[in-house]
């Protein structure tokens, strides 16, 4: 009876102490611009597939990518 009761209070210890560590959701975890910083040209916005369409300007800073081309 004495390890019946133990048990529980340690059961229910654990749940208690264990439903307030994972407070935090799945969502809250995740960083919309990882691969934005340092010029990483990832675009944080909505993108088709294979990046040939979005609309977020792609520009990279010191980089011949950011001028106009006539011949394009």
């Amino acid at each position: 009876m004495r390890l019946r009761r133990t048990l529980l209070t340690l059961a229910l210890a654990a749940a208690v102490f264990g439903a307030a560590a994972s407070a935090q959701t799945p969502a809250d975890r995740v960083d919309p611009f990882i691969g934005t910083t340092n010029f990483g040209t990832a675009n944080p916005g909505a993108v088709t597939p294979h990046g040939m369409m979005s609309v977020v300007p792609f520009n990279v800073m010191g980089s011949e990518e950011n001028v106009y081309d006539k011949d394009a």
